[in-house]
């Protein structure tokens, strides 16, 4: 606590997503309002029309994780694509999963370094939050990006576990 340059400790305690999913028998779980850019909503069209849209960016999200898939590659263009950068995980003491013994990531001193091929996020609110940043798609109506920064990378921070609880 008296070394030069600490300003401050915090406690390790527990966290946990404020999130809650949306129970299978809930018979409006398909349903929402019109749709509508949240890029609108927040006024970063302004930014767009400007050309600024997260070009060299890279944004990190600490969260559950960001599930990308290879499986989304073939016939997808990359100008679709979310801009993935890969996954730093620090859940279950940042051990990286293993395949026949051999580890799916960069295993470093307390996390576990991933590409798009072994991405995870078994709570789901990692991946909806890098959606809402760096989704490419267009409004039809509008003609407005649906993405916050839609050319930022995007980096996933796995902290919270498959029931959304971390800890600092």
């Amino acid at each position: 606590a008296s070394a030069p340059g600490v300003i401050s400790i915090v406690g390790n305690k527990g966290v946990r997503s404020s999130w809650k999913p949306v129970p299978q028998n809930d018979p409006n779980k398909y349903t929402t309002d019109k749709a509508w850019p949240v890029a609108l909503d927040v006024g970063v069209d302004q930014l767009h029309s400007q050309g600024i849209k997260g070009r060299g960016i890279t944004v990190a999200v600490l969260d559950s994780g960001v599930y990308f898939s290879p499986e989304l590659l073939p016939g997808v263009s990359q100008d679709e694509l979310i801009k993935f950068m890969g996954q730093i995980d620090f859940v279950d003491n940042g051990k990286c999963d293993t395949y026949r013994g051999f580890p799916l990531g960069f295993q470093a001193d307390g996390y576990c370094f991933e590409t798009f091929f072994h991405s995870k996020d078994g709570f789901g609110h990692g991946s909806h939050v890098a959606g809402i940043i760096g989704n490419r798609y267009r409004d039809a109506q509008t003609g407005v990006s649906l993405g916050i920064a839609p050319e930022a990378g995007i980096l996933s921070i796995r902290v919270l576990n498959a029931d959304g609880i971390g800890t600092y």
